[in-house]
């Protein structure tokens, strides 16, 4: 029997494409610019809405014509609060799938959820999980704030918002509204953190597990003089009612400059929630916070082993890049690692359940091995990753059984909240 979708006025089927079907740009809310989001019921979609169309970016720069995740067709818009969910397309009438909700990175100013290298098709082909991706506000208009006027946090909101829209309409879609795991990478792996003590997100069970990758955890703390710098600069060179586009660039820009003078660490995500603001508690209160929500979410907590050769310039010479590898490796653990363990080991002492991965991909004196994004390359395997530097020196059908094994770790964490020690070395991966 067909999966349908029920609206006020029709009904709406999925698009399938090959082993999936899809229902992309579904709106779970509306603001006004610098609002609070509004929720956006599933049962008022339009129409003629067309299922086959993926979500709006969020006001970006994009870079160099094209950034590589966001589809060319996908245009930017500030209605971009909508999600895409993808479905098995074999699910049967009564089936209640587990549910992974995925939360793109990009230091919160660039990315898009129905970016072209999110395609999930072979995690739902390997095990049968229903995916969510969630678009949300960027940059100045989603993480910068302070002020009534300017509230901050709106993005966090909208991420809730999305999650609240998930409880309450993904059974249509054949999920498990009790089965949701939130799992994001970067930036994304930080907005999930900070979901996890966020008001109402315990209250109302939004998040049963967490997949937390390569997150520089550390990075909201004492940012509160930089983000009052910064939005007074926005205040300055920008009125309230700019076309979005120059909100778009202004923040690429800003976070390109790196404000030094408020401490280099600080600076390279210059954008992100802000504590003390709703829905978050104080900084003084952070630790008591995720105390009170650890018996509430199992969590996988990781990185990879070499974060930071990402960010180094391609056009050095190898030979000075293997002459910063001290600094890389010193970085990948001061920034991921250590904050990684200092999460889990808190989660634990609170009487949670938490378990810490250590990635290693590629060959080991390959420029970019285990470096930053890599396990999305595994996670996502698709053609959108292809001739990535991030896997060089491998052939195909070790990267092949690589992904698949983390896929299934993912998966089945996803699914049960057991982790498949067992398939550690095929994953390349170190529990602890």
């Amino acid at each position: 029997m067909p999966l349908t979708i029920s609206t006020h006025t029709s009904s709406i089927q999925p698009h399938r494409r090959g082993r999936v079907l899809e229902v992309l740009g579904i709106p779970y809310a509306t603001s006004d610019r610098f609002g609070y989001p509004q929720p956006v019921a599933l049962e008022d979609l339009p129409a003629d809405f067309d299922p086959s169309q993926p979500a709006p970016a969020a006001p970006q720069l994009i870079r160099g014509g094209g950034q590589p995740d966001i589809r060319q067709s996908v245009l930017m818009s500030e209605d971009c609060q909508n999600l895409s969910v993808i479905i098995p397309a074999d699910i049967q009438e009564d089936e209640k799938l587990p549910v992974m909700v995925y939360f793109h990175g990009g230091s919160y100013v660039v990315g898009s959820g129905d970016g072209a290298r999110y395609n999930p098709d072979k995690l739902l082909a390997e095990h049968r999980v229903i995916l969510v991706r969630v678009t949300y506000r960027l940059g100045i208009l989603g993480f910068l704030g302070g002020t009534e006027e300017r509230p901050a946090n709106l993005g966090l909101l909208d991420v809730r918002e999305a999650l609240r829209w998930v409880k309450k309409y993904i059974s249509q879609f054949g999920g498990d509204p009790n089965n949701i795991t939130a799992f994001g990478q970067s930036a994304g792996g930080d907005l999930i953190s900070r979901l996890m003590i966020s008001e109402g997100v315990i209250e109302e069970e939004l998040i049963h597990k967490a997949i937390i990758q390569s997150a520089p955890l550390d990075l909201i703390h004492g940012k509160e003089k930089m983000a009052e710098f910064m939005l007074n600069e926005v205040i300055e060179k920008l009125p309230v009612d700019a076309p979005y586009e120059q909100y778009g660039e202004l923040a690429y820009k800003m976070q390109m400059q790196n404000p030094i003078k408020f401490g280099f660490e600080r600076s390279t995500m210059a954008f992100g929630t802000q504590l003390g603001h709703y829905p978050l508690p104080a900084a003084k209160d952070i630790d008591a916070s995720y105390a009170k929500v650890a018996q509430h979410i199992k969590v996988l907590i990781g990185s990879n082993k070499r974060e930071t050769a990402y960010f180094i310039s391609h056009k050095l010479p190898y030979r000075v890049v293997r002459m910063m590898e001290p600094i890389t490796r010193y970085f990948s653990q001061k920034m991921y690692a250590k904050t990684a363990d200092h999460f889990a080991e808190r989660h634990r002492k609170a009487g949670g359940e938490a378990t810490r991965y250590l990635l290693q991909t590629g060959f080991p004196t390959h420029r970019m091995a285990s470096a930053h994004c890599t396990e999305l390359g595994l996670l996502f395997d698709n053609p959108s990753w292809k001739g990535s530097d991030l896997f060089g020196g491998l052939y195909a059908h070790e990267r092949e059984e690589q992904a698949r094994a983390v896929r299934d770790i993912w998966a089945t964490f996803a699914k049960t909240g057991d982790i498949r020690r067992e398939l550690a070395n095929k994953a390349r991966i170190e529990f602890s």
